[in-house]
């Protein structure tokens, strides 16, 4: 278990050396002797490359398996204590010494009550006594909340191996554990993210986390909102022939999150409420996976 690295120790230099020095062509020699900086274990250097349309950085990765010691930095589990010990109200909290529990309810609540409000100001353009003290309160305990969700999604993406949170954090809703396949999707599995929200009984529904590529960013002028378009994830064929093209779009207010501060091409994950949606066409169809945004926090920028 462990968290990339962009540094590392070179043993033929005597020194420190970074991940984009030792990509450089003329710098082959220097992809042996690399330790850990922190716990000077055995590491290796991956050359940067695209893997399904992103780009995957250059980095160093454990050798032969070995993790990095209790105290080092490049620790999952390490790193997930310091994200629990910052963490409010034990959002997510310890369980034993390797494994967490994160509150997925916390988030859960104050979304669905500001999802209310703002389906009830679209429905009342006056405003309604103390709606602006009750979104205040609401988005003051989520700030916190989705600090600590931002932190984990960070650190997954930043892992040798991205399923490794699945053995640590057990995600709980409602005193119900959430397997992970059902709550972060990516885009080979948005078909499987439109699915498994349009099956969910009102009551179960939750928070889900899709991660992708912002493919534009659109202003519907009917409602006043803003629509973060991902680019569409693997298409299949239905059981009639029908061609699926899963596409999520993520709803926001200006006053939620600046338009100016997505970009064409940003690799972005949401944390949201989310409501299936179908478009139907002869030969294809469009399964829409829509996330409403309520606090900028929701969103996370993982690189431009």
């Amino acid at each position: 278990m462990a968290v990339t690295m962009q540094e590392a120790y070179s043993t033929i230099l005597n020194e420190k050396v970074s991940a984009q020095e030792v990509d450089k062509p003329a710098n082959k020699n220097l992809k042996q002797g690399l330790e850990c900086e922190d716990c000077r274990i055995p590491v290796a250097h991956r050359t940067r490359h695209t893997r399904n349309e992103v780009e995957i950085p250059t980095l160093f990765y454990r050798k032969g398996g070995e993790n990095h010691k209790e105290f080092c930095s490049y620790n999952t589990l390490g790193q997930i204590n310091v994200i629990a010990r910052d963490s409010d109200n034990d959002i997510l909290k310890s369980i034993t010494d390797k494994t967490f529990s994160f509150r997925l309810t916390m988030i859960h609540e104050p979304l669905e009550e500001l999802g209310k409000q703002a389906t009830k100001q679209g429905k009342d353009q006056n405003k309604i006594p103390n709606q602006r003290d009750r979104n205040y309160h609401s988005k003051g305990k989520l700030n916190s909340y989705l600090s600590t969700m931002k932190k984990i999604i960070e650190l997954r993406n930043i892992l040798e191996k991205q399923n490794e949170l699945n053995s640590i954090i057990e995600i709980e809703m409602h005193g119900k554990k959430i397997k992970w396949n059902d709550f972060y999707y990516e885009p080979h599995r948005y078909i499987q993210s439109f699915n498994y929200i349009k099956r969910l009984e009102w009551k179960n529904r939750h928070p889900i986390c899709i991660e992708g590529i912002v493919d534009s960013v659109r202003y519907i002028e009917m409602s006043g909102k803003y629509a973060i378009n991902l680019r569409w994830g693997e298409k299949r064929n239905n059981n009639k022939g029908i061609e699926q093209i899963p596409s999520p779009s993520i709803f926001f207010d200006a006053d939620t999150l600046s338009p100016e501060a997505i970009k064409t091409g940003q690799h972005i994950a949401v944390c949201a409420l989310c409501t299936p949606r179908m478009n139907r066409g002869k030969i294809r169809e469009f399964l829409n996976t829509n996330a409403h945004l309520y606090h900028k926090n929701q969103l996370v920028i993982l690189s431009d």
